[in-house]
């Protein structure tokens, strides 16, 4: 047990934070921290027999925040994640006919004379679903290679520097590798960001914190963000009319590029607090235990759960992560098994969730975008 000395610590630090009510909330932070530590070095034998675990170790892994603020930070970064999504797939759309965006891409002029340029003002959108499969598919390989946060920085990097090659674009083909980069690094973070969020959300409020990131889609993203987008790129057909002159006043993107740089390039302010606010936080327990750091991962839990590692309920989730990892790295399973039917009826399974993805592109808001 704690000696009588080092308890009286904490109380005692406790107990002054209320002197100072400015420094109350990092007093009593402290406090907390203090308890939790003292708490694992009161079960260091039963944990150490339990799990084989160092106290001392899987104090040093303590993320910053723990319970609802981390939950909270977590689906902050992936409704982010899932906003760009959302934005980014939209605004292109909108910007095809702007006066200034065909004037800067011939090749989307649609015309009586040049009747193909209706497939490549098609092509312009579909090539960026392109650009999401093989960055999907990637993430196959590269997902558990690099862990859930590294991939999302990696996806929201290759982000980065698409919006940028397509705010900077002067020429189709340029404009189009750079959609198709955009849309690679889009592949990494929406085939990462549901599963990052799922394994560190507490199983009691998972599916309804997914459910909040999936509306962040259509939702918010596409009928705020895309109509601030196309406020930028239809106000050139906007006149006003003066009260005191019959001068009529175009505003300023009629004749400016930045009547479809600008939409473009409000993706980098998501991008940028994604990739910087995920710095901030933990990595996910299932992908630790995968990797055979479990004190960091006995310390993920602890934080999510906002309970000392002894709890039941952080051992119950510890216990069931490690038998479900054994099992996985016991199976040698391959991609060919999706094709198997049998009792698991795999084929059936890929086939269900396949066709509910292409009709997710092909109905509702998607339809528009595309």
């Amino acid at each position: 047990m704690v000696n009588n000395d080092t308890t009286s610590l904490a109380e005692s630090t406790s107990t002054r934070s209320d002197v100072s009510s400015p420094l109350q909330p990092i007093a009593d932070n402290v406090a907390k921290r203090v308890k939790l530590i003292l708490s694992q070095v009161d079960a260091a034998p039963e944990i150490k027999q339990q799990f084989d675990l160092d106290p001392a170790d899987i104090a040093a892994h303590a993320p910053l925040l723990r319970g609802r603020k981390l939950t909270a930070a977590v689906a902050f970064v992936a409704g982010t994640g899932f906003t760009l999504f959302g934005y980014d797939q939209g605004v292109m759309s909108s910007l095809l006919t702007s006066n200034q965006f065909e004037a800067s891409f011939l090749e989307v002029i649609v015309e009586a004379s040049h009747p193909d340029h209706a497939t490549l003002q098609s092509f312009t959108i579909a090539i960026y679903e392109v650009g999401c499969l093989f960055g999907a598919l990637s993430n196959l390989w590269v997902g558990d290679k690099l862990g859930r946060r590294r991939t999302i920085v990696v996806g929201g990097s290759i982000m980065i520097a698409g919006a940028i090659l397509q705010t900077t674009a002067f020429s189709f083909p340029h404009l189009i590798v750079a959609h198709i980069v955009t849309g690679y690094g889009n592949g990494l973070i929406t085939s990462t960001v549901p599963t990052y969020h799922a394994e560190l959300s507490p199983s009691a409020k998972r599916g309804r914190m997914i459910m909040m990131e999936g509306t962040l889609i259509v939702g918010w993203s596409n009928h705020c963000l895309v109509d601030l987008a196309l406020y930028v790129s239809v106000s050139s057909s906007i006149k006003l009319d003066l009260a005191n002159d019959n001068d009529q006043i175009r505003f300023f993107v009629n004749w400016l590029s930045a009547q479809w740089r600008v939409p473009i390039a409000l993706q980098l302010v998501f991008e940028i607090i994604m990739v910087t606010c995920i710095g901030f936080l933990p990595e996910s327990p299932r992908w630790l235990v995968k990797r055979g750091r479990n004190a960091e991962a006995m310390a993920v839990i602890s934080a999510m759960e906002d309970k000392p590692p002894t709890d039941p309920e952080v051992q119950r989730t510890y216990y069931g992560i490690r038998e479900a990892v054994a099992v996985e790295t016991s199976s040698q399973g391959s991609l060919r098994e999706l094709t198997t039917g049998g009792r698991s009826q795999n084929f059936r399974r890929t086939a269900i969730a396949m066709a509910c993805q292409m009709m997710q592109q092909l109905t509702g808001i998607n339809l528009v975008t595309l």
